[in-house]
């Protein structure tokens, strides 16, 4: 790293860190520590001891003087590293980064004093803004967002008070928007959204309603210290009012010191905004690629059509006369650059929404870079073979702007439904903040997307379980895209009765994980999706331990990602916005988990469990969460353990070592902490308000006679009471009651939940296609005898994936054909026939098919002595029989030539299988509907 570029990360971490405490080592000893320490050349977020040593070891030589302030850059490199940069540091520096968290505790409570009196003070002077109307004074404004929204840098709430727009509203609920500062301008804008209670809500829309000019940071200092010095009470800094606010929180509301921070600084989590824009969810098991791309090399000859630039100039035009190009085996490149063309052009980049031609042409300028590495589909779908073309397209482009274009296109293939799991890690600066795509799926548009593959036609309806099987294990299980795929049967237990599933993620012979650890993941499924696991258990009760839970035994890796993966993607795409990816699905369990424990130890009152929907009140019930947490709470209850090492426990269940990297890839937004953490800040914690307090919170004048309408509407007891006792005395109401009047607040319409999904799974088995794998596996359920790694078989050697219905034409020959029949040991179909070319014609029409190459043929030609057989024999071998199969001929003394054709499973089968072929033939000769 060049002399520029280190003096700019040193200012960087001075700034953050200064930001945070009002405390950072000098830049000048920062840069001569980064010069020595070269964490710059390092690719992975990641220190080792040796390197820590090594680092000291150099410090130690410089005179004596000097070694203090060196030591305290470190530390603050160090801190940089581990909290804004998320790395690995040896336990060492972990220990220095304690001592840290403790100084902070420490200095902090320095100020616990004069926060006292702050807060005294401004609780008293708090009347004076429910008798102003539309007018609160700029000192009182910045306490409120200080005291009950969260105890912000005076940055921060500068940014605050200069953005009308900070109040953003979801489902008629505002929440306060705040973004990260950026420290370079590089950085991508982001933002967090804070929980933002009535009377804050008040506050701010009469104070945006009455200022339009920004405010700086040094404005609002200068603001406080006025304040302060009118009433003799201390003034300060910038970062002794955070002390102030911080310590404030901690000892009044009683958050903890880690979820402090939290609260403190918004980039400790990233916000993210929702789409609803549902589209059709037909297609989400259709076939746009061939199995033959994988299973047999790929020919390159020919030159591939890149239409992007057409795609620009016809919509310039608008003329709309290209098409978009179909998948290529060879290289799916030239259809993900149109594609990324068709999406700058429609939504616009990362800062704009629009953009010029210009800059669209320049963005998608990458022929020159993207022709000498083609992608095939197969790479495309394979996470490591995808990582390695990235990283090498990306090493081959020199010049920081190129390489920011090409990450930009690395970037939107991130999330496409095929190339999804390309980490993004590998191509940003480890000493810059991660990337991070936030999103979280909330329990009804998840059940939603169950819905959608359960009712997607699919050809098989073993696809949509498996599918609806992955999506259940992505969210509630928490697990990677690859975990999933790579789960066996022997990895899981579940409890049908409690809906309890262990699941054992660890290295298989496919792949090992992520972290190079195992774990052991406990998770409680909804009442409505237990019985696909239950269908589960009994359709894979006689398989192999080591075989997949997820697609048929011995079925590719590749294959299993494909028809049961990425239909959940799709559906998530389709429903929630094209950035969802299936990793989100994991975003969301560890959401639900981190929300199950902190309710449990909350205690929060049965009645009062967050959501309207069913999903969200069973999995917050008592009983839910209790028995999640069974494995660790071993008899007693939440009250009895150490609540100290709960988030570690959590992190440990989502297979992170630090909480770190929990919180600001997984756990987005934090608006939803304060309603559950402190009593003061939930909805259901009823409040003596004044009258005066109630006119202001519900919008009335101060002098309005209407409040005793609105409370008469709303809360029973009131109305109950005399009128001496209703002007007397105060008014008990709930914050939820007060939002409700405030924002005509009504039940949000969701679609109707009768938990009824395994029965709907049950009736498309009947209304699947008519193919002998589906009426296979019909009769084996019916008969209660189902023999998966028969039917697997089948599917493996017959037509595997898509199994359409029976073609016309092979019914039209089947029914030319004579009646086929079952041996007497149940083992073979038999068929007896004339030989000629006919019935040759039609026997290869119907048996030559891929859905019954699972079988093979022996040939009996039986033949008069006293006639000539040559031309039967030349049709025998040359129109019925193929390489390999067995032929005999035998003559008798009388009666007509004849064929006997036996065909037989070209493995151990039980009987059943051949009994059901026979049936599924004779009803299609017969005319019969199959059953």
């Amino acid at each position: 790293m060049c002399e520029n570029k280190i003096n700019t990360l040193a200012a960087q971490i001075a700034d953050v860190l200064w930001c945070k405490s009002g405390i950072s080592a000098n830049v000048d000893n920062l840069s001569w520590v980064l010069q020595r320490f070269r964490i710059e050349e390092k690719q992975a977020r990641q220190i080792d001891k040796a390197e820590l040593r090594e680092i000291i070891k150099v410090i130690s030589t410089v005179p004596t003087g000097k070694q203090r302030h060196y030591r305290y850059a470190l530390d603050h490199i160090l801190s940089y590293l581990k909290e804004e940069c998320l790395w690995d540091l040896p336990e060492e520096a972990e220990k220095r980064l304690v001592d840290r968290d403790n100084q902070w505790i420490s200095q902090i409570a320095c100020e616990a004093g004069n926060a006292g009196k702050i807060f005294t003070r401004y609780e008293a002077e708090k009347c004076q803004i429910y008798a102003q109307l539309g007018s609160v004074p700029l000192e009182l404004v910045i306490l409120v967002i200080a005291f009950e929204v969260a105890p912000l840098t005076l940055r921060h709430i500068a940014q605050i008070l200069s953005n009308a727009d900070s109040i953003v509203n979801r489902d008629d609920q505002p929440r306060l928007r705040v973004y990260h500062v950026l420290h370079n301008e590089g950085e991508e804008k982001r933002y967090t959204h804070y929980y933002l209670s009535l009377f804050c809500y008040r506050v701010l829309h009469d104070f945006y309603a009455s200022h339009v000019k920004a405010i700086s940071e040094d404005q609002i200092l200068s603001v406080l210290n006025h304040w302060s010095a009118k009433r003799k009470l201390p003034e300060g800094m910038s970062f002794n009012w955070q002390y102030r606010f911080q310590i404030l929180w901690f000892t009044h509301y009683r958050i903890p010191a880690l979820l402090l921070k939290d609260l403190s600084y918004p980039e400790r989590h990233v916000g993210f905004s929702t789409e609803h824009t549902v589209k059709s969810t037909t297609h989400l098991f259709d076939v746009d690629w061939d199995l033959n791309w994988y299973e047999n090399p790929i020919v390159k000859n020919k030159k591939l059509k890149w239409l992007h630039t057409p795609l620009i100039k016809s919509l310039l035009a608008s003329t709309h006369t290209i098409v978009e190009p179909p998948w290529n085996a060879e290289n799916i490149l030239p259809k993900m650059l149109y594609l990324y063309t068709a999406d700058l052009l429609v939504y616009g980049g990362v800062k704009k929404s629009s953009l010029a031609t210009s800059t669209i042409e320049k963005y998608t300028n990458l022929i020159k870079w993207l022709e000498p590495f083609p992608l095939s589909y197969a790479d495309a779908t394979n996470e490591e073979a995808l990582l390695q073309w990235a990283s090498t397209l990306y090493r081959s482009v020199e010049g920081e702007s190129s390489q920011l274009m090409v990450y930009y296109f690395l970037k939107f293939m991130s999330v496409q439904e095929l190339t999804e799991t390309l980490d993004l890690a590998t191509f940003t600066a480890p000493t810059t903040v991660p990337s991070v795509n936030a999103f979280r799926i909330e329990l009804p548009a998840f059940d939603a997307v169950i819905n959608a593959l359960i009712k997607a036609p699919s050809l098989n309806p073993l696809r949509n379980l498996f599918a609806v099987l992955a999506a259940l294990l992505g969210n509630f299980g928490m697990l990677r895209r690859g975990e999933v795929t790579r789960l066996r049967n022997r990895d899981f237990s579940f409890d049908s009765n409690s809906g309890l599933l262990t699941i054992r993620v660890t290295h298989t012979a496919e792949g090992k994980t992520k972290s190079g650890h195992s774990r052991v993941v406990h998770t409680t499924i909804p009442t409505c999706y237990r019985n696909f696991f239950k269908a589960a258990l009994v359709i894979k009760a006689r398989c192999d331990g080591d075989s997949p839970f997820i697609g048929f035994e011995g079925e590719a890796f590749y294959s299993r990602q494909l028809y049961y993966l990425l239909p959940v993607t799709r559906a998530l795409k389709a429903i929630l916005g094209r950035l969802v990816t299936f990793h989100h699905l994991r975003h969301s369990g560890a959401h639900l988990l981190m929300i199950q424990a902190l309710r449990g130890v909350s205690q929060t009152p049965k009645g009062y469990r967050i959501g309207t929907h069913p999903l969200e009140q069973e999995l917050m019930s008592n009983e839910a969460i209790n028995c999640r947490f069974k494995y660790w709470l071993e008899g007693r209850p939440f009250s009895r353990v150490n609540h100290g090492v709960l988030l570690d426990e959590v992190c440990g269940q989502i297979g992170h070592a630090h909480y770190a990297t929990t919180r600001f890839s997984y756990l987005h937004d934090i608006e939803w902490l304060l309603p559950i953490v402190s009593p003061a800040h939930c909805g259901y914690t009823p409040t003596a308000y004044s009258h005066q307090e109630l006119r202001y919170l519900l919008g009335l004048s101060p002098a309005s006679n209407d409040l005793s309408r609105v409370l008469t509407s709303i809360s029973p007891a009131y109305a109950n009471k005399s009128t001496d006792a209703k002007r007397a005395e105060k008014v008990v109401l709930t914050e939820d009651c007060l939002r409700s009047v405030v924002f005509k607040t009504k039940a949000l319409k969701q679609p109707p939940f009768n938990g009824d999904h395994y029965q709907r799974w049950q009736t498309s088995i009947l209304q699947c296609q008519s193919n002998f794998i589906n009426y296979l596996f019909r009769q084996m359920l019916a008969a209660k005898r189902i023999d998966f790694i028969s039917l697997s078989q089948v599917w493996c050697q017959g037509a595997k994936h898509p199994g359409k219905a029976v073609e016309k034409a092979c019914i039209t020959a089947l029914k030319t054909l004579p009646p086929v029949e079952l041996s007497s040991d149940e083992k073979s179909l038999v068929m007896q026939l004339a030989c000629n070319v006919k019935n040759a014609q039609a026997f290869s029409k119907v048996f030559r098919h891929k859905e019954w190459q699972w079988l093979t043929c022996s040939f009996e030609l039986a033949t008069n002595r006293k006639l000539r057989s040559d031309r039967q024999e030349m049709i025998l071998r040359t129109q019925f029989c193929r390489e390999k199969e067995k032929i005999t001929v035998k003559r008798h003394a009388f009666g007509q030539t004849q064929l006997t054709i036996c065909l037989y499973p070209k493995f151990e089968t039980s009987e059943s299988v051949m009994r059901f072929a026979y049936q599924f033939l004779i009803q299609i000769q017969s005319n019969k509907e199959l059953s």
